[in-house]
Order: C-alpha cells, then structure tokens, then sequence
C-alpha cells in the first residue's frame, strides 16, 4: 500500500554536542534567562576522555531555540580545589541573599570527592553562570557516614533555608539547611524499590490538566528496573510543604518518560514561562553500559568531541483510566530557516527517500490507512544499520542496532524491546550523528546511540 512519507533536511546538527573535543556525559541543569532570552545550560565534559574515571568538569552553553547552541567553555574547572573534580549537581538562583553571596547568585550544589568520598560541595556565580568561584567552607555536606552513593544534588531554596534532595544508592535522602552550608540536617528519605541504582534526582509540580490541578513529580534516572537497561523516570506523589518530603506516591512503578535505553543522565525543568502546564526534559542520549564492557570499547577518535544530548523534550503529565502517563515530545518546531521539504509517496520494497543529506534529517512515516501486519523500517550507512519493527495486533515495537564501531558490545546489540500504550497512527524519525530518535502518535518516544559515521544514509521500508 503506498504511504505518504514527509523528509526535511536539515543543513546542519541539530542536537547539542560538546563544543571542543572532549567525552560528554549528564545534563547537570538549564535554566531561562528572560533579560537575554537565552537558556543557559551545562553538562559534564572530561577533556581527557576518561569515562568513569576522574577529570570531570561542568561544561557551559547557551541556545535560544534548542537547535543552534553556543559554547562557552568550561564554567566550573577540576582540580581547582582538594575536593578534585566536578561530578553531577544542580543550580540554584539565591534572589534574597540567603547564603551570602549576594542577590541573584547562582549557586551550584554538585558533588566532589574527599578522601576517596562522595561529598556535596558548593560553587556560586555572581556574573549569570559564566564563572564560579569555591565556597570557603567545602564540603558542605561531608559524606559523615561514609555511604558508596552520596551524589548527585538537587537543590532548591524554600521556606528560609535550602533543601537538597541527593541519591543514596535505592533511595533519595532529603537534607535541609538554614544557611545553604555544613551543617546538613538529615530530614528523610525516599526508597525507589525494584530499580536499581538511583541517580540525578529532581523534584517539580506539574498540572495535570485531566484532573485540572497540579500534582508533585520525582524525576530520577535508573539502571534497573521495567526497562531492563538504564533509563528516566517519573513518579507522581504530594509534597508536605513544611518539610518539603516527597510523599504519597500514586504511581506503583515509576512512569517511564523514554522507552529507549539511551535516554539518561537527565534534568528537568520548568518552560521560559515556568508554566507547570508541562516540563521540559534534556538527557544525555547515551548508556554506560557500553562505555564500561569488559569486554569490548566503542571505536572512538580522540581528537573528535564524543557525546551527544537528546532533543529537548516537553512533558505533559496524563491522567487516564486511573493511571498516570507522560506525552512527550521534541520542544523545537524546526522553523523554515532550518529546515527544507520534501514529500514523497512509497510502496512497501521501496528503498525509500532518496537519501538523508549529510546522515542529519527528519522523517514522517504515516501509517494511516495501513493494513499491514507488520511495519519495518532499515536506517543505516555504510557501516552501521538500525531496524524498527512494529506489530499493530499487539503494539509491540522492537529495535536492533548494529555499528563497526560498537562491535562486541552486548548492551549496545542485544535486541530491545518495548510496548507502546495504543496502537499508533504516525512516527517521526529524526537522525543526526550518532542518535536516532522516534517520537509515535500516542506521545511516547525512544531513544538510540547509533555510533553511526558521517555521510549519506540509506532509508528501507522493508514492510508497510
């Protein structure tokens, strides 16, 4: 049956990658500037290529649209103070002068190392994240009963004092202080049952708009649990607002904000409007699993930049059926200037759009009118392929990716696969280098590394 597919090009990459060579990892935070109308952002960045090892740094930039971004090097240097290397943690604008760096600081609760231990340790910013400068009294949360997992901050200022929500292994302590320094008070914690290692914990209220008031959402990444492999998540619960504990959870599993497993080491925030109609959500569109195979490494140039962002995402949070679910999908409409058209009319065996120009575009399958029962679609270069399969009957989709460069990596090749909620009407595809992204009718969207190379990509439907 002849389908309807829509291209468009798009002249140059379209998601954010490191603006020096350099491994990219986590997203740490964004954050909306409405005197420039710039968001600023940061990711951690290891100018030495060690994955997993030491000489982590935060990494600035700024972007308009969520398309075109401009590097600004490194906002927070390793290495600059005993506590070594910068690792994940959030920011935090102090408008009223609460920890005594003046009005308007931007303060950076992230973690650090002392003694072979994970500590929270305190960077402001008096010139709108551009640089920072050590707090005289680090850590301010020494790591006292000396836990494995004492990382990844997240900190907000609420009721005279700052909150800081931190994951500890298979659960989230939440620890207050009156001044935003040592001491630290323990207040409570949160356990995440059943999905492994908790990471980069963030607390927002979104409005549902299905039952038409705002609930309290958990958002944390995890590399266990319903995905099998490592992911981000959601869960939906209340805030008790005079001790500011997570509670009351409604969701019996974490919702799952991306069904791929290269969707992690996120943040989420609020929309320049801080509206909480929706989030936005940007992740690190990777896994470590296959940057830490005993067995096998990815083929990487170090000389190149390596590492990859997602597309920015926007949240809502449904409530249907008595059950909890997130529509997400990409925030940048990719304007005219961006962006050109083509529309194309295929048949199943066809080999499809002429060719993606430059391994960067965009693709609209529609599959309206589809009576096929199964739908398959080849994406790949010359040494690398991705398969997407989708049975209407049951709404399974399965994806199977192959790369030279990722030869050997089991996480990287084994099969994965996942259940969409409702049988689907259309799927978008976006390309770029190293990622693909789908985003399907019913709002839900996965997310794969490709490790593909530069250069033209072949697009196959196999079956429609």
């Amino acid at each position: 049956m002849a389908e309807v597919i829509e291209q468009r090009v798009i002249s140059n990459g379209f998601h954010l990658s490191s603006g020096e060579p350099g491994f990219m990892n986590d997203i740490q935070t964004f954050l909306y500037d409405s005197e420039t109308s710039l968001w600023h952002g940061y990711y951690l960045w290891n100018g030495d290529y060690a994955w997993g090892g030491n000489g982590s740094e935060w990494r600035h930039f700024t972007t308009s649209d969520w398309v075109k971004f401009e590097d600004h090097g490194v906002a927070i240097p390793k290495y600059q103070t005993p506590q070594g290397d910068i690792a994940t943690g959030s920011v935090v604008i102090d408008q009223d002068n609460l920890v005594g760096y003046g009005e308007g600081a931007w303060l950076v609760y992230v973690t650090s190392y002392s003694d072979g231990l994970q500590t929270t340790n305190l960077w402001y910013s008096n010139d709108k994240g551009y640089t920072f400068k050590s707090c005289e009294s680090n850590p301010v949360q020494p790591n006292e009963l000396q836990l494995e997992n004492y990382r990844d901050p997240f900190a907000f200022i609420q009721n005279g004092s700052v909150y800081i929500y931190l994951a500890e292994g298979d659960k989230i302590g939440i620890y207050r202080s009156p001044t935003g320094k040592a001491p630290f008070t323990y207040i409570d914690s949160i356990v995440i049952d059943n999905m492994g290692l908790v990471e980069c914990p963030t607390l927002l209220e979104m409005r549902c708009s299905d039952l038409g008031y705002n609930k309290s959402v958990l958002v944390f990444g995890a590399n266990g649990g319903t995905l099998g492999t490592t992911g981000t998540f959601m869960h939906v619960g209340t805030v008790d607002y005079d001790t500011m504990v997570f509670g009351n959870i409604e969701t019996s599993a974490p919702v799952v904000i991306d069904h791929g497993p290269d969707f992690y080491g996120a943040r989420a925030g609020y929309d320049e409007m801080k509206s909480f109609d929706r989030l936005y959500c940007l992740g690190w569109a990777s896994n470590w699993g296959y940057w830490q195979d005993a067995d096998a490494q990815p083929i990487v140039d170090k000389s190149s930049n390596i590492g990859i962002a997602t597309l920015m995402r926007k949240l809502k949070l449904r409530y249907v059926d008595s059950e909890y679910y997130i529509e997400n999908k990409p925030v940048s409409s990719f304007s005219d200037a961006i962006v050109s058209e083509i529309t194309e009319t295929l048949d199943s065996g066809d080999t499809a759009l002429p060719l993606v120009i430059d391994g960067r575009g965009y693709i609209g399958f529609d599959f309206q009118g589809s009576t096929a029962s199964e739908i398959k679609i080849e994406v790949g270069g010359s040494d690398w392929n991705f398969v997407v399969t989708y049975i209407p009957a049951t709404r399974d989709c399965s994806i199977v990716r192959r790369s030279a460069k990722a030869e050997g990596i089991t996480e990287f090749e084994k099969p994965h696969s996942f259940t969409l909620s409702k049988d689907i009407s259309w799927m978008n595809m976006f390309i770029d280098f190293g990622v693909i992204e789908l985003f399907f009718s019913t709002g839900e969207s996965c997310t794969y590394v490709t490790f593909s190379s530069a250069g033209d990509v072949q697009v196959n439907i196999v079956s429609m």
